[in-house]
């Protein structure tokens, strides 16, 4: 195989393994593929990239911080408020005792 067929398959390769982490829950993607290792993965004869499955399998069972977790929508266990109505003020106006309480009301939704 010369070179320039490598170097379509290396791109063949990575936008496959690319589509199928994003259809993975991978968080970031090409972070992902700095750490993955696609050595393994071939091209068939009909053209489909064999051993993504395996990889993916793998990545999930020892680098399962790549992965959203699906039962929770929030990200490194931070919790997202509720949408509300917002202050009146704005915090460059509010003494800190008002920052205070609407931090408080804001974590409560």
């Amino acid at each position: 195989m010369d070179a320039q067929n490598k170097a379509t398959d290396a791109r063949i390769i990575k936008a496959e393994v690319k589509a199928e982490l994003k259809a993975a829950g991978v968080i970031d993607v090409d972070d992902a593929l700095k750490l993955l290792d696609l050595s393994a993965l071939t091209i068939n004869g009909d053209g489909e990239v064999s051993g993504i499955d395996a990889l993916i399998k793998a990545a999930k069972e020892g680098k399962a911080y790549l992965f959203a977790d699906k039962s929770n929508t929030a990200i490194a266990g931070s919790r997202v408020p509720k949408p509300g109505p917002m202050s009146a003020k704005k915090a460059a106006d509010m003494t800190q005792a008002e920052v205070d309480a609407e931090e408080r009301a804001l974590m409560a939704r």
